[in-house]
């Protein structure tokens, strides 16, 4: 997987901001990485007519 100089940059000031702890390169690339991994593996879209379904619900 590939994540621009800026992308690892953008996620090591949102973990200093949140964590309080500073990384290195290599383990902000580490730790985005699985992030967009998991994420890759659990988020599942909800189809247009479902999601009509789900909102009628709500109301």
């Amino acid at each position: 997987m590939q994540l621009s100089k800026e992308t690892i940059q953008e996620f090591k000031e949102i973990y200093f901001k949140k964590e309080g702890r500073k990384l290195s390169n290599k383990d902000a690339f580490e730790l985005a990485t699985n992030l967009i991994l998991m994420v890759d593996a659990i988020y599942v879209p909800i189809p247009k007519k479902d999601k009509r379904k789900n909102e009628s619900k709500k109301n």
